[in-house]
């Protein structure tokens, strides 16, 4: 069953602590992060000597000449900490994905072209998103100033672009989908995308934990996914619908997502099964919404 799309983040926080697994990469994390920060700090003070005296040579007084060499050994060892963090993180949270994925069945190794086709392209509109992220982060970010309801129009609004490029790997490697495709479907879906991206905006405020959680919301992510791919295969058994997208049987009535009483294929490719090719045969998250505003709508007769 897909269950909303806010509460994968936490899901994944549970999924992480029942699988050891997936703590040797935490850990692993973490010691090269300390290997490299200790690495920075001895290199940045070796150096540090060399710069004094150059600062001194240039008529600096020795006592600030050597003040400004140790705060600039501590620059440079953070800056260099922060890259490293930048590289290890989402690369240790893809392999977590990979695990993910992998327990749940996925056929991660079934679309070698998947990541070939129009490289360039999505590359270029990939990197393009990335800027659009970041240029999104420092305009929204003075909504910070907004006690409460400012932090949390910051994760929302963030949260979408977060989800979205979460969701973009297995939009790719598992639906065989370009980057277009992908960007289309997250803007269709937006307010799924959003409720998940903004939970996973909200831990990753925690001081501290947030690094730990950069790591959950990535196994909340593949989480996600394994679920609609999982909600999909069911759905495409259950009404015989082909690769094409077309219905090879007739569906029983009453069946998830078709309404009371719709047997035919032509009813069934109005409510999100094998009528929306844009997405593939099956759109679990449309199936999904459109659930939702039945109950909404069951629940205000009532």
């Amino acid at each position: 069953m897909l269950l909303p799309s806010s509460s994968y983040p936490i899901q994944g926080i549970f999924y992480f602590i029942v699988h050891p697994a997936l703590w040797a990469k935490c850990f692993c994390a973490f010691l090269i992060a300390l290997l490299v920060a200790i690495a920075s700090l001895v290199g940045s003070f070796v150096a540090m000597p060399f710069v004094a005296r150059a600062l001194i040579a240039a008529n600096c007084p020795s006592g600030l000449a050597w003040v400004v060499a140790v705060i600039i050994a501590l620059l440079m060892s953070a800056l260099i900490v922060l890259i490293s963090v930048l590289i290890i993180i989402p690369a240790l949270a893809e392999t977590m994905v990979d695990y993910v994925w992998r327990d749940k069945g996925l056929p991660i190794n079934d679309r070698p072209d998947a990541c070939c086709r129009g490289c360039a392209t999505d590359c270029g509109l990939c990197c393009t998103s990335t800027i659009v992220s970041i240029l999104l982060l420092i305009i929204t970010f003075p909504l910070n100033a907004i006690p409460i309801a400012g932090t949390v129009l910051f994760c929302y609004v963030n949260g979408w672009m977060f989800a979205w490029e979460k969701q973009t790997r297995y939009h790719v490697e598992i639906k065989g989908w370009d980057f277009k495709q992908s960007r289309a479907y997250a803007a269709h879906h937006w307010r799924a995308y959003a409720g998940f991206g903004t939970v996973c905006y909200f831990l990753q405020l925690v001081p501290i934990a947030n690094i730990f959680f950069s790591f959950t919301n990535a196994v909340g992510a593949a989480l996600w996914s394994a679920a609609q791919w999982e909600e999909e295969q069911k759905l495409l058994a259950k009404y015989g619908i082909n690769g094409d997208g077309k219905v090879t049987w007739e569906a029983q009535p009453n069946d998830y997502g078709t309404g009371e009483g719709s047997n035919s294929a032509a009813e069934l490719s109005g409510g999100g099964v094998a009528g929306s090719g844009e997405y593939g045969p099956v759109d679990v998250l449309e199936l999904q919404q459109q659930e939702k505003e039945e109950a909404d709508v069951a629940a205000a007769r009532v």
